[in-house]
């Protein structure tokens, strides 16, 4: 298994959207289904799989973690795992027949039994998921049910020559999203990257220095080479320019955005203007919202202002998404339910509006903090949309840094100004 897969699993497994592809040969892949099913998919069969059967024999688990994680309500948590406890071992008979020890096989379930306890803990459902012991108890008649996963980590990286195929096991865990004890540990995202990045660049020197015969179980196929096809040059030439024309393409979108910025810059000052001119500042402030959102405004998980005409909501946009995504954590996916939930019970419309700090981005998906802010405030609106009785009162609007709260002159005033805000405003009276 390359480290270059490592890093594609890790980059699908960032978007909450995505599916990450662990293949088996010879396998189709499944029709979409409304649950969490464990099927196997195809994807780069040679990067993913020829090189490590242990990831191989695992992939029907491994591919739903991704999905699990990503689903907001689960209408069977207990049928999930009892079908989670199956595959795992189902996974035990497999890596059993194709020659791994014993020892190998308690390792990687124990990785994997922690990666899947994780995935379904960090849920909106988790609460009803939680009636029985986990996996790793249920697994290996643990007490206490807490992983070993770092420790027994830093044991195989002590022979890597050994146990080269395992670790890579538990770098495909990491790259799915693992985090374990680091999770709620102050500097724990820093060290658990830091892990990560030596973990990979351990298997590419054990790789490097042992190649392919480390995996015992690959066989070569004694055939004659094929005749190329006399079209090979044709198809490789077009392939050549639909690279180069996407290229163009990805370039030309940054380019139209950075010169798109400064009209976009004054639309949203125009917008500002115009709400200052219709704003009744001598209407009594009646508050709307306070008492449903009470508990969140306590915890400090958001902030309320309100007057005679409005009530605004503010999310930190850092509590909500990762640096350049626009992918809800999971972590906040119940506080943005309270607020549609709240906002439901108040008439008038309703506007989700993205806010940035003054650094530029520069992506093919977001050529701009215009892109990016924009976007995210789509993802608020589709997650209120399923609470809110009538959701054509959400729009979302991405305001990028036009309208900072805090001067962008330090890293603390530039994470205020990132930043999700949900604008109710009351019809006239």
């Amino acid at each position: 298994m390359t480290p270059d897969a490592f890093a594609r699993i890790a980059e699908a497994a960032d978007s909450a959207d995505a599916t990450v592809f662990i293949p088996t040969p010879g396998r189709r892949r499944p029709a979409d289904a409304p649950a969490v099913r464990l099927e196997p998919v195809a994807a780069d069969l040679e990067s993913l799989v020829g090189l490590n059967p242990l990831v191989a024999a695992a992939n029907r688990l491994l591919s739903a973690v991704p999905q699990i994680r990503s689903t907001l309500r689960h209408p069977d948590p207990a049928a999930l795992r009892a079908e989670l406890l199956n595959g795992i071992t189902k996974f035990q008979e497999l890596a059993q027949a194709k020659g791994y020890g014993p020892e190998q096989i308690r390792l990687a379930r124990h990785a994997l039994c922690a990666l899947l306890d994780e995935s379904v803990q960090n849920t909106p459902w988790a609460s009803q998921a939680a009636k029985g012991p986990s996996l790793l108890q249920e697994v290996e008649a643990s007490a206490s049910g807490k992983d070993n996963f770092f420790l027994l980590l830093n044991d195989l990286e002590n022979l890597p020559a050994a146990n080269l195929e395992v670790l890579e096991f538990f770098a495909a865990c990491l790259a799915l999203g693992f985090e374990g004890e680091l999770r709620n540990r102050a500097g724990g995202r820093a060290q658990l990257q830091q892990i990560r990045t030596q973990l990979i660049e351990l298997v590419r020197r054990e790789r490097g220095a042992h190649g392919l015969e480390l995996s015992v179980r690959w066989r070569g196929l004694d055939v004659p080479l094929a005749r190329r096809s006399p079209w090979l040059f044709t198809w490789v030439s077009a392939c050549v320019c639909a690279a180069i024309l996407v290229g163009v393409y990805l370039g030309l979108r940054v380019l139209l955005a950075i010169q798109a910025e400064p009209l976009a810059r004054t639309v949203a000052s125009l917008k500002a203007k115009d709400g200052l001119l219709t704003a009744h500042a001598g209407q009594p402030v009646t508050p709307r919202l306070k008492s449903y959102l009470a508990k969140e405004l306590a915890a400090g998980q958001l902030a309320l202002v309100e007057d005679g005409v409005k009530s605004v909501v503010t999310i930190s946009g850092d509590n909500l998404f990762a640096s350049g995504r626009a992918t809800i954590d999971a972590a906040y996916l119940q506080t943005v339910l309270r607020i549609a939930q709240a906002l439901n019970k108040v008439p008038g419309s309703i506007i989700i509006t993205g806010h940035s700090d003054d650094r530029p981005i520069r992506t093919a998906r977001f050529p701009s903090n215009w892109e990016l802010s924009r976007e995210r405030a789509h993802s608020v609106v589709k997650l209120m949309a399923g609470e809110i009785a009538d959701p054509s009162r959400l729009r979302a609007e991405g305001l990028a840094d036009s309208e900072p709260i805090a001067p962008n002159d330090s890293p603390e005033n530039r994470a205020k100004n990132r930043r999700v805000t949900a604008i109710l405003r009351v019809a006239s009276q």
